[in-house]
């Protein structure tokens, strides 16, 4: 698992910051087409502070003030 530090250290853009923004993950790089039937997103990559890796969607995202991805909880 990675350190606090480490998450810190990320640059903005890199975040993807969870639907209520108190938590964040980055992007790791990797991508792929959205499985959702009619989906055009791109699901991208992303490690979480607690291990875990999903695929979020970028159609379910918004921008958070710092620029980058958040997941758009009002969706």
């Amino acid at each position: 698992m990675r350190s606090m530090q480490f998450f810190r250290d990320l640059p903005p853009t890199s975040r993807v910051y969870s639907s209520d923004g108190t938590t964040f993950g980055f992007r790791t790089g990797g991508s792929r087409q959205c499985k959702c039937e009619g989906c055009i997103g791109l699901a991208l990559a992303v490690r979480w502070q607690d291990g875990k890796l999903t695929y979020p969607c970028t159609k379910g995202m918004k921008t958070h003030v710092t620029g980058a991805y958040q997941i758009d909880g009002g969706r």
